[in-house]
């Protein structure tokens, strides 16, 4: 499975946008920026209020059919300041939502994919993109009803945009 958010309309049909705190800004299609082709998906942190949640979630992927399935992205972010406490994370369900378990983490400077700061709205280059990793627990390989949740949290201080693209569920090969 592969989506990089190039067909706006699948991406509609396909994947859900949570926007807990019913802040103006949420998740949302930009042709702002992307990893490749014209389309990203992108959280407006600049504008966002402080300790806004937001999430998208996945549709279901049937993992039994892959060998070592992995599930990789593109991210582009950068910090405001010292201070920028935004976190990244991936969650993977296989019970339908009920519950989430977290398989990526990245939160402040090391989420940043540009050294320093940047205290204006930050739009990614081809070059501040870089690819990461949420981990697949070898017990859930086989589940076939599995659940993909990226959700990102602005924390007290001030932070700076977050662009994700080319998400990949994919087989790894030995």
């Amino acid at each position: 499975y592969s989506e990089g958010f190039e067909n706006t309309t699948l991406f509609n049909a396909d994947w859900r946008v949570n926007n807990n705190g019913n802040d103006p800004f949420t998740w949302e299609l930009t042709n702002a920026a992307a990893a490749s082709g014209t389309t990203s998906i992108r959280m407006d942190m600049y504008n966002s209020f402080p300790n806004n949640v937001d999430e998208f979630i996945s549709p279901s992927f049937d993992l039994s059919a892959l060998n070592s399935p992995v599930l990789l992205f593109k991210v582009a972010a950068a910090a405001y300041d010292n201070t920028s406490d935004f976190k990244l994370q991936v969650y993977m369900s296989v019970d339908c939502e009920k519950t989430w378990t977290i398989r990526f983490t990245k939160q402040g400077i090391p989420l940043a994919t540009v050294p320093g700061y940047i205290t204006n709205v930050f739009t990614p280059t081809q070059s501040q993109w870089r690819e990461e990793k949420a981990t697949i627990p070898s017990n859930l390989m086989s589940e076939k009803n599995v659940r993909f949740m990226f959700r990102i949290t602005n924390g007290d201080n001030y932070s700076n945009n977050v662009y994700i693209d080319n998400i990949n569920l994919a087989s790894v090969s030995s």
